[in-house]
């Protein structure tokens, strides 16, 4: 799987859930959002933070693993 794509599908969906806040008329609705929004911003620190230790080369030996 490729980081930059992941990277660039969490963010989007930061996007959208911070959009879908505004639009909010609740605050259940809010909180619900607001929970998504951390634990997108969690897994996106986490593959931030994954792609750091990693080079490409090392990156793409894991792709060769079945399943990840």
């Amino acid at each position: 799987m490729n980081p930059e794509m992941i990277i660039e599908g969490i963010l989007k969906e930061i996007s959208s859930a911070l959009e879908t806040m505004s639009k909010s008329n609740t605050i259940e609705e809010k909180v619900n959002c607001s929970k998504i929004v951390k634990n997108l911003s969690e897994s996106f620190s986490m593959i931030v933070d994954v792609s750091m230790i990693f080079d490409d080369e090392d990156l793409e030996d894991l792709e060769d693993i079945e399943g990840f």
